[in-house]
């Protein structure tokens, strides 16, 4: 099926978008993501991301939320964490290939489950950014 993705603005933090490293070897990216939505909610209905950064779509992601890494499809569970509206959370992507420092296209959406929708709403925003290299 075909996501749904809505505009919305002031999702992503804007200087958050960094190299992401593990053991001090680069890994892939991280982004901070403000909850698109008026209200705080828990984990367990937020439906997945839609992550591109210059037109590629990545799907090899975490999410941190209080301190706690969770893989989308394990979030599914998860109703005693909650999203809130003035704490980002932070995604981790994994990537083959690291992008390279400097301007990119990132679009960021974030999969809501809301009880008045027919179906899962990826709101969000694309936005010029650029990479920082320190962790």
């Amino acid at each position: 099926m075909e996501k749904w993705l809505v505009p919305r603005k002031y999702v992503i933090c804007e200087e958050s978008f960094r190299r992401a490293f593990r053991d001090g070897k680069p890994i892939g990216f991280s982004l901070r993501l403000r909850i698109p939505e008026y209200r705080s909610l828990p984990l367990a209905l937020v439906g997945g991301f839609h992550i591109q950064v210059d037109g590629k779509v990545y799907e090899n992601l975490t999410v941190t939320s209080e301190g706690l890494t969770f893989r989308p499809e394990e979030m599914e569970t998860v109703t005693d964490i909650y999203w809130l509206i003035d704490q980002p959370i932070t995604l981790t992507v994994e990537t083959d290939v690291p992008l390279t420092p400097g301007k990119h296209r990132v679009g960021a959406y974030a999969g809501l489950r809301i009880s008045y929708m027919p179906r899962v709403m990826y709101c969000g925003e694309e936005l010029a950014l650029t990479l920082k290299e320190e962790a």
